[in-house]
C-alpha cells in the first residue's frame, strides 16, 4: 500500500479491500486488516502496515493475472 495523507481515515484493524479502480481486481476483494499504523517525520503521511487476510502457508492454488 502507498503512503496515506495523514488525514486519511484509518484506524487499527480497519479491513482493507480491493477499490476495483485500476487493474483487473474487482471491487470489494478482502486483502487484510490494518495492524500498524506510523507517521512520517514530517507529519504528513502515514504509513499503513496489513496482515494479509490469506494465509499463504495453506494456498494450494494459485492464479497469476499478468498484463498482457
Amino acid at each position: 500500500m502507498q503512503r496515506l495523507n495523514q488525514r486519511a481515515d484509518i484506524q487499527l484493524e480497519d479491513r482493507i479491500v480491493s477499490s476495483g479502480v485500476s487493474g483487473p481486481f474487482p471491487e470489494g476483494l478482502p486483502i487484510g486488516k490494518v495492524i500498524q499504523i506510523t507517521y512520517e517525520s514530517d507529519l504528513v503521511e502515514q504509513v499503513i502496515t496489513i496482515k494479509p487476510w490469506v494465509k499463504y502457508s495453506k494456498l494450494h492454488e494459485v492464479v497469476i493475472i499478468n498484463k498482457v
